[in-house]
């Protein structure tokens, strides 16, 4: 347990202090995501788009850790990369 006034104690009101006061509508939520405003098209096609970056941030990376490989090696390691992917 933590004496009062601690620095531990003061970061919980600090940051909670900053939640009512962020714009939003006083529940500390904060103000709404721009991504819950979009049309389901406009969804789909922001997540297209940051797919398809992904997809060629990775085809980079693998060309960069693999400059020996043919382009098939590169596209069955990027296939194999996203297939299976896991955080």
């Amino acid at each position: 347990r933590s004496p009062r006034g601690s620095t531990l104690t003061r970061s919980k009101n600090l940051r909670h202090e900053e939640a009512a006061t962020d714009g939003s509508d006083g529940k500390g939520l904060g103000p709404t995501p721009v991504h819950l405003e979009y049309e389901s098209g406009q969804k789909l096609d922001a997540m297209q788009r940051i797919y398809n970056t992904a997809r060629d941030l990775k085809e980079a990376g693998l060309r960069m850790q693999h400059p020996d490989w043919t382009e098939d090696q590169i596209q069955a390691a990027l296939r194999e990369a996203f297939l299976y992917a896991r955080t």
